[in-house]
């Protein structure tokens, strides 16, 4: 009687697998490139326990190279520049029932462009964002066999708390040097993750649709998804090590200010992605390193080099 309920639930455990990773593959994306850190799109990674609240704190790192246009119809180059971008999150889960659960962010954004000599800093809060999600399904705790799985899809909405201020000595947007976007925008997600013993794989997916900020701009709608596979390790009684590696994309539609769509905007980038975290106790601590593996972003003039995120949470 076992073998028969640990077969058939095997079974349905696989069809589940196979359409969950047709779903998290199955989003458009457009052909176009990204502008600016502060406007990415965003992945919530390997989570802590999938059934206990939690809060803490995250840091991201990243860098470009841009190369501007004197002209943009007669494509003159003019200056480069390097821009760095640095962010604090302070982000949680909380769980309003046992199948839904409220997760929020509240990023603080210092920004920095030096472009020949001359540099311009934007910081402060960024944009808050308050995401649902429902769990459609969750073995981790009753399933019978090895294999275990959960399935969660959600949306949101992402705050206009992000100030977005035009240039102050042109009177020009500068959008990609803002902590914010200044408008409301819109998320969905789908968050799958299934663990074979001690193997396991984590996929995550979500798209947001940007609206028109007092400005009259528009960032294009965002997609990100990314896939990482892990493997659990009990260090003793309280310790686990969870090392992961996979793949990161992120895509932009094209920007729009008024009915003008700015052609050297939105773009594509896919990464390589590894980390670690540690779970001791209530603690959670881990880091993820990201190296481009191609990309396409403002028709190649902007290059973005490595970037890495750190974090620290609690359970309870």
């Amino acid at each position: 009687m076992k073998n028969i309920l640990e077969t058939a639930a095997l079974r349905n455990s696989k069809k589940l697998a196979a359409v969950v990773i047709l779903l998290c593959f199955s989003f458009s994306a457009y052909a176009c490139e990204i502008c600016g850190c502060s406007i990415n799109g965003y992945s919530f990674g390997i989570l802590p326990q999938s059934l206990k609240n939690h809060i803490g704190i995250r840091y991201t790192y990243r860098d470009f190279q841009s190369q501007h246009l004197i002209s943009e119809r007669e494509f003159i180059l003019g200056n480069t520049s390097t821009e760095f971008y640095n962010s604090a999150e302070l982000w949680g889960r909380f769980f309003v029932s046992k199948k839904f659960q409220l997760m929020v962010f509240i990023p603080f954004n210092h920004f920095l462009t030096n472009e020949a000599g001359a540099k311009t800093k934007a910081a402060g809060m960024g944009y808050i964002t308050v995401v649902g999600n429902y769990t459609v399904y969750n073995d981790a705790a009753t399933g019978t066999t090895n294999f275990k799985q959960s399935l969660l899809v959600g949306g949101g909405i992402k705050l206009p708390t992000g100030k977005f201020d035009v240039s102050k000595s042109s009177q020009e947007l500068n959008p990609s040097i803002n902590a914010g976007t200044g408008s409301v925008d819109f998320l969905t997600d789908i968050i799958y993750n299934c663990r074979y013993k001690k193997v396991g794989v984590n996929l995550d997916a979500n798209y947001r649709i940007n609206t028109f900020n007092g400005h009259d701009f528009k960032y294009g709608n965002r997609f990100t998804t990314a896939a990482k596979f892990f493997y659990w390790k009990d260090i003793g009684k309280k310790t686990t090590l969870l090392p992961n590696a996979g793949l990161l994309f992120e895509n932009a539609a094209k920007d729009n200010h008024g009915d003008e769509v700015q052609n050297f905007s939105g773009g594509n980038i896919t990464y390589f992605s590894a980390g670690l975290e540690i779970y001791a106790g209530k603690i959670v601590i881990g880091g993820t390193f990201n190296h481009p593996l191609s990309q396409n972003m403002f028709k190649g003039l902007v290059q973005t080099g490595d970037n890495f995120s750190v974090n620290a949470s609690i359970m309870f």
